[in-house]
């Protein structure tokens, strides 16, 4: 979702293009690759661990709590395939939630296609906030979307470029 700033920016831009009718707009989502990647396996996590919430109780339909989170990330690490470090007699050895999260992330296979498809979510946001301020839906278009390697390159986001008719 777009941030407050983001809103306000965009809120101006509909404004001054308002005023111009001849611009059209082009919106090209960025995905920076190892920010969003981590993100995402981050985010698939909390949702297997959500999974597990369920599987254990399907009548519980609250949020995973921060009380309950160590359990369910050990039933998970314990019930996925991840490769486990073993103790003598062969059992899996018990490990810190932290290095439990961290086997278990490192499964969640993040691809380019996932990455470009979270940078067209984000354009296609930005379009739709234009068009929720007013401006004629032919006038914006959406252009392919980008993943983009290097903390160089900035922070996720949204480009916009204009040009006239």
């Amino acid at each position: 979702q777009p941030t407050d700033a983001a809103r306000e920016q965009v809120r101006g831009m509909a404004e001054a293009l308002a005023q111009r009718p001849q611009v059209q707009l082009t919106v090209t989502g960025i995905a920076l690759a190892q920010t969003e990647r981590d993100a995402l396996q981050h985010a698939r996590l909390e949702r297997r661990l959500l999974q597990e919430k369920r599987r254990q109780n399907p009548q519980d339909d609250s949020p995973v709590q921060a009380a309950e989170r160590s359990a369910l990330l050990r039933a998970l690490y314990l019930r996925s395939d991840v490769p486990k470090p073993r103790t003598l007699l062969g059992l899996p050895k018990e490990l810190p939630d932290a290095d439990m999260e961290t086997l278990l992330r490192t499964q969640e296979r993040v691809d380019d296609a996932a990455l470009r498809e979270l940078a067209s979510q984000r354009a296609q946001a930005v379009r739709q906030l234009l068009v929720e301020r007013g401006l004629a839906d032919e006038r914006i278009f959406v252009a392919a979307p980008r993943a983009v390697d290097g903390a160089s390159e900035g922070s996720p986001r949204a480009e916009l470029s204009v040009a006239t008719q």
